[in-house]
């Protein structure tokens, strides 16, 4: 009956070290530093992340078009004469002024 009882409890630690094993391992495949979650909060920043960068693209993409029409080649005279009007507040006698508070 000793012998049944030490062989009985033999096999049940084994079995319980091998469901920590187990239980280890599942723990840290969903919840580990490169787990199921921490790739799919990165996936989700990468497509942040991919958002900002194409809205930024679009906005460097409108300013080079900006510099490019007030180069020398191809001079645009009505944003130049925009710029100036901006930056120095020129204005001519027949312009309207909107004053903000």
């Amino acid at each position: 009956m000793r012998r049944a009882f030490r062989y009985h409890l033999s096999r049940l630690w084994w079995t319980a070290f091998l469901l920590f094993i187990l239980s280890y391992f599942l723990y840290y495949f969903f919840f580990g530093a490169h787990g199921y979650y921490a790739k799919r909060d990165l996936e989700h920043q990468l497509a942040v992340t991919q958002q900002q960068l194409s809205k930024l693209k679009t906005k460097y993409d409108d300013l080079a078009h900006r510099v490019s029409l007030l180069k020398n080649e191809n001079l645009d005279r009505d944003l130049l004469d925009e710029r100036v009007r901006a930056r120095l507040g020129y204005v001519e006698k027949d312009d309207i002024i909107l004053l903000d508070e």
